[in-house]
């Protein structure tokens, strides 16, 4: 096949994908697109529950690999592991645990637990859960994520609590370690004019995505509950006085952006982000102040149908410019 015809044919291929994907969304089957509301067991100032509900996380629908774990597949049909949806089924499974009673033998605890296992596994020797290269943004410049690195962190310090296991907490604190390294020297976190940006697609410049920076900080504000250190509760005072001076930036007017390099968010991300924003307000009561403004006008947005379409529109017109790598 012609190089110019096989272009086409994936090209074509990718918005078929992707309008198989928009229809799953709008009746309501995406896996990826079920509402994420603050956790249903989160309790701020404790390691509980995690700080957003992941429980239909555990509920996969595609295929498995030889231990149940998800495997999703890119747009040639190759299966992959990708730590992200991995971690977020395990934190899903570990609050299904807590809220049926934390009851032992727990089918739930125990893949909370295999995937903290398999977490251990992958960890590089830097701490970096590295993400299979379909799934690696083209400006990427480290093999990690901010976003897998806090998720993997708040899994790993959860298995520790419930096991009392070391190497869990070794593994949360290289993950947590790796995190903090500037993106120039293989981390994932950005200084931008003295700010800490954690990010979920380390570049340069930082595209700081809203969601995967505060997943970030959940994970880094979940290891300092179990093991505070200066370095890192400086990190994270840092890291959050930084969110709350850009926040106003992913306020469009109408709607929130998906990161500050243009993207508006989709109806789900939009939602992602109030609920991640309310429990954020209630970690950081210091910097409630500063969020609850913002907060307060997405969830007026969230309720205006004008808004919403508007919103809506403009995000299909990027998607179809800018297709995704990767499929569920």
């Amino acid at each position: 096949m012609a190089p110019s015809i096989r272009k086409t044919a994936l090209k074509l291929g990718t918005y078929g994908a992707m309008m198989r994907s928009w229809a799953k969304i709008a009746t309501g089957q995406s896996y990826y697109h079920k509402p994420q509301g603050v956790g249903a067991a989160f309790e701020p100032g404790k390691l509980r529950g995690y700080f957003n509900d992941m429980q239909h996380k555990a509920d996969w629908p595609g295929d498995r690999d030889a231990d149940g774990l998800p495997l999703l597949k890119d747009l040639h049909g190759e299966r992959y592991l990708f730590p992200t949806t991995v971690f977020q089924m395990g934190l899903g499974h570990w609050d299904r645990w807590l809220l049926g009673g934390e009851q032992r033998p727990s089918p739930d605890l125990a893949m909370a637990l295999r995937i903290a296992d398999w977490a251990l596994q992958i960890q590089d020797a830097s701490g970096c859960f590295p993400w299979p290269e379909p799934f690696r943004h083209g400006r990427m410049s480290t093999d990690g994520s901010a976003m897998s690195q806090g998720e993997g962190a708040s899994l790993l310090v959860r298995a520790h609590q419930a096991t009392g296991e070391q190497r869990y907490l070794q593994g949360a604190h290289a993950a947590v370690g790796q995190m903090l390294v500037d993106l120039r020297d293989g981390g994932c976190s950005a200084r931008v004019r003295g700010g800490l940006r954690l990010e979920e697609y380390p570049s340069t410049p930082p595209s700081s995505v809203l969601n995967g920076w505060i997943f970030a900080i959940a994970g880094l504000y979940d290891v300092q509950l179990v093991d505070p250190r200066p370095e890192w509760q400086v990190a994270l005072e840092d890291t959050a006085i930084e969110l709350c001076r850009v926040l106003p930036a992913y306020d469009t007017g109408y709607w929130s952006r998906y990161d500050l390099a243009g993207m508006i968010a989709s109806p789900f991300y939009h939602g992602v982000h109030i609920a991640q924003l309310q429990a954020l307000a209630q970690m950081l009561p210091q910097h409630a102040a500063a969020i609850r403004p913002i907060l307060d006008r997405f969830v007026v947005y969230q309720a205006n149908p004008r808004c919403r379409m508007q919103a809506l529109g403009a995000k299909v017109g990027q998607k179809l410019v800018d297709p995704p790598r990767a499929l569920a």
